[in-house]
């Protein structure tokens, strides 16, 4: 433990179940030989007015370490020669080559190094030769480290000579993360300055690094970051609960970033606006918000105001680049207050769902023309504040939306590529008994009506610590429903499923594209869910695009297949 190499001696006794005893002595070394590892930057420098510039190897470290010796004690080199004043205490000489001590000329013309003891490390002249020999002004330098024990390893670095007409270069770089410290990936970082071949563009890596290599020196830089994807990522309903929370002084939004975050309209305040523009990209109205970017980059040096953030800076400057630069971004997601983005998967998190359900039971009324009334209740509606929801239901259009126990509004609904969605909240938390929360008018063909948790993810909020709980769909007993026939399409026979609010008798009838009946069958079927088996026989062997339809005095469903020959 106390040198590079150490001998320790062993008695081992031996002794068997008689008593007998035998001794000997052994011994072993143990010896440091493991390499230190080596952590090297690249760098660049200009050449001086006289053609040289003169570089130290540790220089390049960046955090090279060893097994034994400390950080601090460990040498650096520019090549596997032992520096002699390590040999020999009384060698005066601190240059030195391949061969040994070497001249001050030797070591002027860039052909030895000079040895720092106190430093422990070497140094070397670089000039225009090294410039010819590069490849664009790159050349590949090996650094050295070494430990107390004379174990040693290299690394290959990249130096950039500029000669002395131009400027010497240097490196900006740093993190684009979140509030929270997560790194935010694929985003897209702009370098802007005066200079030719300028503007640069880098994306950042999975964690949110990025990098601008070789920036010429005593020149002005502006950084700024764009990052316009994936709008509903994070973004929820129980946002705009939180925001109307924070406009109401129910509870505050408590960082800058947040406000940020809340500020969809982009009118460097929180208000109504806000909240109907983010209802309007939940619902799928939006594709985009209007006025704004989907994520907004700080710089993370700013002085934020934590109650009123604006005007805030998105820009970086770098004012006379003369050694590397960190310049961090922090960045907020527009819309998501309360940090639920997915940043792994890039789809919408559904991070801290409670267990439990929201049972959304749904009715539908078949009205005039085609017109259904669909009708929402709940019988577990209890200290719910909100929630949100798409349901496949075939809609092609909205006619009215209905008021039920629920405040529901024209702007909490939308449809999309057929799918009814809903997004309601409330600044209280609301118990309702198995009543009607509210009812929509549509116009919809006779698909089955299920929970489409794909864009918008199906969530309520409940109690006073707005836990995240699923939507389910139910269907009650009492709803006359017609389910597409399976399979379909078909040749031989295909299943008509339908389901009965009640046992009646019911009249079922299929036509061809010219409205001709080619089949009606009467009969009594039970309430809930009933079957009913076709063979093309019984269509008189008839093929192509066929209608059925279901119906008594109280309701008229209807549907349409494809029989194959």
């Amino acid at each position: 433990p106390n040198g590079c190499t150490s001998t320790h001696r062993v008695r081992w006794t031996v002794s068997d179940g008689c008593g007998n005893e035998t001794q000997a002595t052994s011994f072993f070394t143990i010896e440091d030989k493991k390499q230190p590892t080596p952590y090297m930057l690249n760098l660049s420098t200009a050449l001086m007015q006289d053609g040289s510039v003169e570089l130290w190897a540790s220089d390049f470290d960046t955090g090279s370490f060893d097994n034994c010796t400390p950080e601090d004690f460990l040498l650096f080199t520019f090549s596997d020669n032992v520096p002699p004043q390590l040999l020999d205490a009384e060698e005066d000489s601190p240059w030195y080559d391949a061969d040994g001590v070497a001249s001050k000329n030797d070591y002027l013309s860039g052909n030895a190094e000079l040895w720092n003891g106190e430093a422990g490390t070497s140094a070397m002249i670089f000039n225009e030769e090294d410039l010819e020999a590069s490849t664009d002004g790159l050349l590949e330098v090996p650094i050295y480290v070494w430990d107390l024990c004379g174990n040693k390893d290299f690394a290959i670095v990249n130096l950039n000579l500029v000669d002395n007409d131009g400027d010497a270069t240097a490196n900006i770089g740093g993190r684009v993360a979140t509030e929270e410290g997560e790194g935010i990936k694929d985003v897209t970082i702009l370098a802007s300055s005066d200079q030719s071949g300028y503007p640069e563009i880098v994306t950042t890596t999975d964690d949110g690094f990025y990098m601008f290599e070789f920036n010429p020196m005593y020149s002005d830089y502006k950084l700024t970051g764009e990052k316009n994807d994936d709008w509903l990522n994070g973004v929820t309903t129980l946002d705009i609960l939180l925001i109307q929370r924070h406009i109401l002084d129910l509870e505050k939004l408590d960082s800058p970033y947040k406000l940020i975050a809340a500020d969809a309209s982009n009118d460097q305040r929180i208000s109504a606006v806000d909240l109907i523009q983010l209802r309007k990209l939940i619902l799928g109205i939006y594709e985009e918000l209007p006025n704004n970017d989907s994520w907004r980059f700080i710089d993370a040096d700013s002085n934020m105001n934590s109650e009123s953030p604006w005007p805030f800076s998105e820009f970086i400057d770098v004012i006379d680049l003369q050694e590397n630069m960190e310049e961090d971004f922090i960045g907020t997601k527009i819309g998501d207050v309360n940090g639920s983005i997915d940043l792994f998967t890039q789809g919408q998190s559904v991070d801290g769902r409670s267990t439990g359900n929201l049972e959304m039971n749904i009715q539908e009324e078949e009205m005039r023309n085609g017109l259904s009334r669909l009708t929402f209740s709940s019988n577990n509606f209890n200290e719910i504040s909100g929630f949100q929801f798409s349901l496949k239901a075939g809609v092609s259009e909205i006619v009215e939306v209905e008021k039920g126990q629920l405040p529901m509004e024209a702007y909490n609904i939308s449809s999309t590529s057929g799918n009814l969605n809903v997004s309601w909240n409330s600044d209280k938390l609301i118990s309702i008994g198995d009543q009607s929360l509210f009812s929509v008018l549509v116009y919809r063909d006779n698909s089955s009506l299920e929970i489409a948790n794909e864009k918008l993810i199906a969530e309520a909020y409940q109690g006073s610590n707005l836990d995240i709980i699923g939507v389910n769909k139910t269907r009650l007993d009492s709803t006359n429903e017609l389910f597409q026939n399976e399979p379909n399409p078909w040749v031989n026979q295909t299943t008509l499923k339908f389901s009965l609010a009640k046992q009646a008798e019911v009249n079922i009838s299929f036509f061809d594209v010219n409205g001709k009946m080619i089949f009606s069958r009467q009969g009594q079927f039970e309430k809930g869910e009933n079957e009913f088996i076709i063979g093309k026989a019984e269509l008189n062997n008839s093929s192509g695009l066929l209608y059925y339809r279901i119906e008594n005095e109280d309701f008229s469903l209807h549907g349409k297949m494809i029989q194959l020959k």
